[in-house]
C-alpha cells in the first residue's frame, strides 16, 4: 500500500517528469517528505527492499497513481504508469512491452542519459515520436537494495489515447511453422531495435516473427560486448524445407556480421 500523494523517504529525488522545485505540503504526517509526489519509482523500490530485508522473494510490482509538479507559476497533476522488478532492465522492457502489445502500441526505446539510471542502460520511451516515459537499471543510491533492480515510468494518458482496443482480423495460415535459434555476441551499444531492423532486412518474406530470448554477460565474452539470443519463425504458403530455412537463416546471420559487426557464438 502507498500513500496517494506524500512522497516516501528517499536518498535521490526522482524528477523525469518536472525541473521544477517539488511542491511543499502544509501539514506533512507519518513518515514521509514534506512534499508532494513527483514519482511513482520510488515508492515501488521500497516494496522491493521490504521484501529484500524480510528475506522474501523479490517480484515485479507495478502502480498507476497521480504525480504533481509545478508547471512555471501553476500546478500541474499527471497520471503515470509505473514498473520495478528485480534484474536488469531487460524484465521491465517484456513487461511493458507485453502490456502494449496486447494495446496494439508497438514499444519504441531511444537511448538517454539520466542521473537516477546505471550508465548504459537508460532508454526513453516512445510512442508515435513522442517520450512518454523512461526505462532502465536504477542506481543503487536510489533503489537502496543489495540486488540490481530497474524501472519504468510511461504517461499513462498517452498510453490510453494511443490504444487500439479493436485488432484487425489476420489469416490463419494451415502451413506449419519452423523455429530457428541464433545466439551472437555483439557490442554493448547495440538495440535490439538494431538487431530487430537487420534481421527483417535481410531475411525473405517467410519470416513471420522475430523473438528476443536472453542475454549473457560473462565467461567467453568480451568485455564491452554481450550475447543475445533470439527465436525466429519461419512459415510460408507451403511446406518449407530445412535447407530453405537454413539459407535464410545464413542471409541473416550475415547482414548481421556485415551490419553490426556480430559473429556467431
Amino acid at each position: 500500500l502507498t500513500w496517494s500523494f506524500a512522497e516516501a523517504n528517499t536518498p535521490n529525488r526522482v524528477s523525469f517528469w518536472t525541473t521544477g522545485a517539488p511542491i511543499p505540503l502544509r501539514d506533512p504526517q507519518g513518515n514521509v517528505d514534506r512534499t508532494l509526489r513527483e514519482s511513482l519509482a520510488p515508492r515501488l523500490l521500497e516494496v522491493l527492499q521490504t521484501n529484500e530485508n524480510y528475506k522474501e522473494a523479490l517480484r515485479p510490482v507495478f502502480e498507476i497513481a497521480h504525480l504533481y509538479r509545478r508547471e512555471g507559476k501553476a500546478y500541474g497533476e499527471k497520471t503515470v504508469l509505473a514498473i520495478a522488478a528485480p534484474g536488469d532492465p531487460l524484465g521491465v522492457k517484456g513487461i511493458l512491452e507485453t502490456t502494449l502489445a496486447r494495446l496494439a502500441i508497438p514499444l519504441d526505446l531511444a537511448p538517454a542519459s539520466l542521473p537516477f539510471l546505471e550508465a548504459g542502460t537508460a532508454t526513453e520511451v516512445r510512442i508515435g515520436g513522442a517520450v512518454v516515459g523512461y526505462l532502465g537499471q536504477a542506481t543503487s543510491a536510489m533503489s537502496g537494495l543489495r540486488a540490481p533492480a530497474s524501472v519504468a515510468e510511461v504517461d499513462f494518458e498517452a498510453v490510453v489515447k494511443a490504444a487500439r482496443l479493436t485488432h484487425p482480423y489476420k489469416d490463419f495460415n494451415r502451413q506449419p511453422p519452423v523455429d530457428r535459434d541464433l545466439a551472437v555476441v555483439l557490442a554493448d551499444a547495440t538495440t535490439w531495435k538494431q538487431v530487430e531492423a537487420a534481421v527483417r532486412a535481410a531475411a525473405p518474406p517467410t519470416l513471420e516473427s522475430v523473438r528476443f530470448v536472453s542475454e549473457y554477460r560473462g565467461k567467453g565474452i568480451d568485455p564491452g560486448h554481450k550475447s543475445w539470443a533470439f527465436s525466429m519463425v519461419f512459415r510460408g504458403d507451403r511446406t518449407l524445407t530445412g535447407p530453405e530455412v537454413d539459407q535464410s537463416v545464413q542471409a541473416i546471420l550475415k547482414a548481421l556480421e556485415a551490419d553490426l559487426k556480430a559473429r556467431l557464438r
